[in-house]
């Protein structure tokens, strides 16, 4: 059975992964300046396989790429929720 987070922190440590942006854009998903939240919907394999990476690496949290991936945001880059609704 799985362990609620809170159960786990009060165990002791917890590692959460962080660096996503990095990561993605050292393997050539994005460059810097580019919006984000694209990826999500371009490549959305790189990002299973990045946090497959970070979970074998040691991290027990990963946390979901979405920085910047709100609707006003999509809208003025032109992308529509139809063209995001996999």
């Amino acid at each position: 059975m799985k362990r609620q987070l809170i159960e786990r922190l009060n165990e002791g440590p917890v590692i959460c992964a962080e660096g996503f942006l990095f990561e993605i854009e050292k393997r050539g998903y994005l460059s810097a300046g580019e919006f984000v939240p694209m990826v999500s919907l371009e490549h959305p394999e790189a990002l299973e396989n990045l946090h497959k990476d970070f979970q074998h690496a040691g991290s027990d949290v990963v946390e979901a790429f979405t920085y910047n991936a709100h609707r006003e945001k999509m809208r003025v880059i032109g992308q529509r929720r139809s063209s995001w609704s996999h």
